[in-house]
């Protein structure tokens, strides 16, 4: 599903979690292969991450989930307030990392793009066309 873009709006990166995510709820599930019930919930994990994609406009942060009922967060990248970055041992190690985006937004104040490849970039991007846009928009922000 590609986002409708407006006039002068372009994609700057888009990306899908990792199934790395998913790596200690698959061994747990491996461990218990014989039952059924792991075995079902190890796919449900890999259609969750399966089924979440993020993408990034100069305008936009838009997110896409799930699986039965799907979801689709816009977020105008004038409201991003802070980012921040995390990686677990396990992420680290195999390239990955998560970035958290804090926002004015009135119904999500916070989206986190979870096991993402290339984390440092992504954060950079949305750094950079964040200022882009608060620019543009001409929004100021009042420390009280």
């Amino acid at each position: 599903m590609t986002p409708y873009l407006n006039s002068g709006e372009q994609i700057v990166w888009q990306g899908t979690p990792s199934q790395w995510n998913n790596a200690g709820t698959f061994l747990l599930c491996g461990l218990f292969c014989w039952a059924l019930l792991p075995l079902l919930m190890a796919f449900w994990y890999w259609l969750v991450v399966k089924n979440t994609r993020f993408v990034i406009t100069n305008e936009r942060l838009f997110s896409y989930r799930g699986v039965v009922t799907k979801r689709v967060d816009e977020l105008e990248l004038y409201r991003i307030k802070d980012l921040s970055q995390s990686k677990n041992l396990l992420m680290q190690m195999v390239g990955l990392g998560s970035v958290t985006v804090i926002t004015s937004d009135k119904t999500d104040k916070s989206l986190c793009l979870l096991g993402i490849k290339e984390p440092d970039k992504v954060q950079a991007l949305l750094r950079e066309h964040t200022e882009r846009r608060n620019v543009q928009r001409g929004v100021r922000e009042i420390n009280t």
